[in-house]
């Protein structure tokens, strides 16, 4: 009964409740004498070798008391608390932890920034039918003294003719609003098609890009400029705007 880190009983009570006041005093919670002096006047004694009943009785008392005040808190929790094995656990959690954040933020992000594209492209799909339709109409207008008439040529490949001269009866440019007009809907189309290859991207380019290496029918160099570009000379109207709402349908669909 010389060591207070012995296998008996007492001594191992002993060590427990000086372990509870050290947690105590780091904690800064204030343990009264009469919880105190029992406990160090029977740890004083079991180190000199001779430890009375009476010491015993007040030690566990007191020992019974200092436990209360920690409610769960016990000595071997303390101790597994800060064993070797706990702070490598804790540790692991912590990275698992901060690896859970990074990706959580890194997902929200992206979802962020997806959702914005995804809205810019659905409006600029609304947009572009509107630009379609208008510019449809103006190529057949009603009403007028000479009606101007569609070639059925222009049916299945308008962007091939692009510079065929303009038939009696077609439809040519009138003002700058044409101009302007064609010219904005080129540009939406190509922005739908700039915001589909990004948002693409996002999802390993799961769709194939109608203008890119992974279309059998891909356009060449110059075809695809045909396509997404304004002729600057504009020689034929007609085969300008419906390869534009062609070449739309084809962006449209990616």
């Amino acid at each position: 009964m010389s060591d207070i880190n012995s296998d008996d009983s007492l001594g191992s009570a002993i060590a427990d409740a000086i372990l509870l006041l050290k947690f105590a005093a780091e904690s800064g919670k204030q343990i009264t004498p009469d919880i105190t002096q029992p406990i160090f006047a029977v740890s004083a004694s079991l180190a000199a070798g001779s430890v009375s009943a009476s010491e015993e009785a007040g030690f566990y008392s007191a020992y019974a008391k200092l436990s209360k005040q920690f409610g769960n808190v016990t000595a071997d929790t303390i101790r597994n608390c800060s064993s070797p094995q706990t702070r490598r656990t804790l540790a692991q959690n912590r990275i698992i932890a901060l690896a859970v954040t990074a990706f959580i933020a890194v997902v929200s992000v992206v979802t962020f920034v997806t959702d914005r594209m995804s809205l810019r492209i659905v409006t600029g799909i609304e947009l572009s039918g509107r630009s379609a339709a208008s510019l449809r109409a103006s190529l057949t207008p009603g009403q007028t003294a000479k009606p101007t008439t569609i070639n059925p040529k222009y049916a299945t490949a308008p962007c091939d003719q692009l510079i065929e001269p303009v038939a009696d009866g077609e439809r040519r440019v009138q003002d700058d609003q044409d101009v302007l007009q064609l010219a904005q809907f080129a540009a939406t189309i190509r922005d739908l098609h700039s915001l589909a290859l990004k948002l693409n991207g996002f999802v390993f380019n799961w769709e194939c890009d109608p203008y890119g290496p992974c279309s059998r029918l891909q356009p060449s160099g110059e075809e695809a400029n045909r396509q997404l570009q304004l002729n600057p000379a504009i020689v034929n109207f007609t085969a300008e705007t419906l390869c534009k709402i062609q070449t739309m349908q084809k962006i449209r669909t990616f």
